[in-house]
Parts: structure tokens; C-alpha cells; sequence
């Protein structure tokens, strides 16, 4: 419900959006194959695999709304801002996520 107010995104999207936050916090990783193995549904593992990577390749975050509501989640008194310049690389291209 808390996720709904801020996210205006369909029963499924927000569903693998919650396993996939779950499954980061118990696995404390994020390879994809570790969390699919912690999705909680009845699917294959391999299903689960496919629907993470189906989310990741489909879909863009409003990185604008997801501030907004850590910062409602969280209330804030004081931020600092940092920066991270790392360049990652995906092969030989540049990301510039």
C-alpha cells in the first residue's frame, strides 16, 4: 500500500519489485540468480530469473519519485549529498547509469 501511493506502477510490476527488495535484504547480494532463489512464489527459479531480468530490461525507475518517497519514508532533518563518480563498465562500453 505504501509503495502504491508513491508508485503508480501495475499489480505485477510492483509485485517483483517487492520480491526483488526482498530478496536483496535476505541475500544481501545482488546477483540475479541468488535472488531469484529467494522469490517466494510458486514459479521455477529459472521463471524467476527471467521475470527480475524482464523488470531490469523493460522498465525505467523515475528517479525523482523514488527521492521523494525515501525522503517521505525516512523524513529527513539534514542531507548531505555525495557523488560517486565511478565509471562502470558493461564489456568494452561505458554505462552511464
Amino acid at each position: 500500500g505504501i509503495l502504491n501511493d508513491h508508485f503508480k506502477w501495475n499489480k505485477a510490476r510492483m509485485s517483483c519489485f517487492i520480491l526483488m527488495i526482498t530478496a536483496l535484504i535476505f541475500s544481501r547480494s545482488s546477483n540475479l540468480v541468488k535472488l531469484s532463489a529467494l522469490f517466494m512464489t510458486d514459479a521455477s527459479q529459472a521463471s524467476s530469473y527471467r521475470r527480475i531480468q524482464r523488470f531490469l530490461s523493460d522498465f525505467s525507475i523515475d528517479y525523482t519519485q523514488l527521492a521523494r518517497f525515501i525522503f517521505h519514508l525516512f523524513e529527513f532533518k539534514r542531507v548531505r549529498l555525495t557523488l560517486d563518480r565511478t565509471n562502470w563498465k558493461w564489456g568494452k562500453k561505458t554505462s552511464i547509469f
